[in-house]
């Protein structure tokens, strides 16, 4: 089950940083709650294609009033904000003293050499990554052993069974501030499949400034594995405004994921 409240941004803050912050409390949260950002671009024929969709740190359990907070950058091409408060499995969450800064970028972004993703080792659970589902109203289940295949953890995500073949499920974490830019983004990482029926991956999806999406596709895996590293160069050629890194899973079985970078060149 998903709940959302929306409200639209206006004037829109082109070329800038937005900052959104709000105070959360949960109560016997299931899934995980959030602060989102969505920004669109409308062609003249009024079609809306989205160019950014980011989410802050999740919120889950029962906790007090906790801060939280989002940053993104708004692509010169947008014609719409939207601000989100929302929720999804079971719990109440209550959401309090939300503002919203608009700021110029103070520093280079994105930052040469660095990694992107936040918590990519998930020595701090899964912080930082957010769970999609397709095909299914069932969240995957979620892990972050330690030991499985250094002293650090990884993250296990697992389709139970029963699981339809056609169920897709996983986590992502989004990247913004883009847009005119130009290199490389080189995504790496380890993966390892378990009993998986249908097929595990790790894929990056491009949101173009005209609207248009992109997908690139690492390595698939199915039935078991041992642990497999995969280094992929994306190439960012200008034309899009933000990159999302999607950990998926289809069909039952489990899929481990380490070690993950997302670096600009």
């Amino acid at each position: 089950m998903e709940a959302n409240w929306y409200s639209g941004l206006t004037p829109v803050p082109r070329g800038h940083d937005l900052v959104f912050e709000a105070y959360a409390k949960g109560e016997g949260v299931t899934g995980q709650a959030y602060l989102g950002v969505l920004v669109q671009a409308r062609k003249e024929e009024g079609e809306s294609r989205i160019l950014v969709m980011s989410k802050c740190d999740a919120l889950q359990g029962t906790n007090d009033w906790t801060p939280l907070r989002l940053r993104c950058h708004v692509p010169p091409e947008s014609t719409h904000v939207w601000l989100e408060c929302g929720m999804y499995g079971t719990g109440k969450v209550w959401f309090d003293d939300l503002s919203v800064k608009v700021e110029e970028r103070a520093e280079e972004y994105p930052p040469p050499g660095a990694n992107l993703l936040e918590n990519p080792s998930f020595e701090e659970g899964a912080r930082g990554w957010h769970i999609f589902l397709e095909g299914t109203s069932v969240p995957p289940l979620c892990s972050t052993p330690r030991g499985v295949r250094d002293a650090g953890g990884v993250l296990r995500l697992e389709n139970r069974k029963g699981t339809p073949a056609s169920a897709h499920t996983g986590f992502y974490q989004n990247m913004c501030g883009f847009s005119g830019k130009k290199g490389t983004l080189t995504l790496s990482g380890s993966i390892r499949a378990q009993s998986v029926t249908g097929k595990a991956w790790v894929d990056v999806v491009a949101f173009g400034t005209d609207g248009s999406l992109g997908f690139m596709v690492t390595r698939e895996l199915v039935g078991d594995t041992g642990w497999e590293d995969f280094r992929y160069p994306v190439p960012v050629d200008g034309k899009w405004a933000s990159y999302m890194v999607r950990l998926n899973l289809e069909g039952e079985g489990a899929l481990y994921v380490d070690d993950l970078q997302a670096v600009f060149h």
